[in-house]
């Protein structure tokens, strides 16, 4: 059996960004760290593509966009996606990030949270919360590479065959940005959560991993 309800996100990194620009917390799309502004409040937008990679995250493919903003040490963003599949699923999900340390620091630390919707149909859907601490760090230069991490604790509920229960797994995402001087840039990223329990089908022993690929544009302040 798969968790392919349990997971979606987008979050991603841009020039005058210190983090990542991408898919907002929707399910089956990794969590991506949301971007810091740098010398200036910033304005992005980001689309992408995602799938599960093993049998265990339904190999669903995900096609989604986002847009955010972040300023000074909060970030936020919102994106819709839509799942392929035998039922397609229509996929909302937002975050919301606050950042530690000065924007000139090229290690960033942070604070992240979003929630993820999926209406799967026939009386099942998933509603997901996701925790996490971002870790990241950028190079100098006017072509900025990031990299970053965020574990997480994974909070979803769920409503299967008439049945509901919340389950609190935990995950974690990694990934690599390149923005260009012009704001323009891609990403990737890959996503694992742990988990023991499926409503409706009691304890289970699988692992969900996800991919993405995008790209995002910085509009600027």
């Amino acid at each position: 059996m798969t968790v392919q309800e349990s997971h979606l996100s987008l979050a991603w990194i841009a020039a005058l960004m210190v983090a990542t620009p991408a898919l907002a917390q929707m399910p089956f799309v990794p969590d991506y760290a949301l971007p810091r502004a740098g010398d200036s409040p910033s304005t992005y937008v980001a689309g992408g593509y995602a799938r599960g990679v093993n049998d265990d995250a339904g190999k669903t493919d995900v096609f989604g966009a986002s847009v955010g903003r972040s300023t000074g040490r909060v970030s936020y963003q919102s994106g819709v996606g839509y799942a392929l599949g035998a039922a397609d699923k229509l996929l909302l999900g937002a975050a919301l990030g606050i950042h530690f340390l000065d924007a000139g620091n090229p290690m960033q630390l942070g604070l992240q949270a979003g929630f993820g919707w999926v209406d799967q149909g026939t009386g099942a859907g998933t509603f997901r919360i996701p925790v996490g601490i971002a870790l990241s760090r950028r190079s100098s230069g006017p072509t900025q590479v990031t990299s970053w991490i965020m574990p997480r604790l994974n909070i979803q509920r769920q409503e299967r065959f008439g049945l509901r229960d919340t389950d609190y797994d935990f995950g974690t995402s990694a990934g690599v940005s390149v923005t260009s001087e012009s704001g323009l840039g891609v990403n990737v990223a890959l996503d694992v959560v742990f988990t023991d329990s499926v409503v409706g089908l009691g304890p289970v022993d699988i692992k969900p991993i996800l991919f993405s690929i995008g790209m995002h544009y910085v509009l600027g302040s």
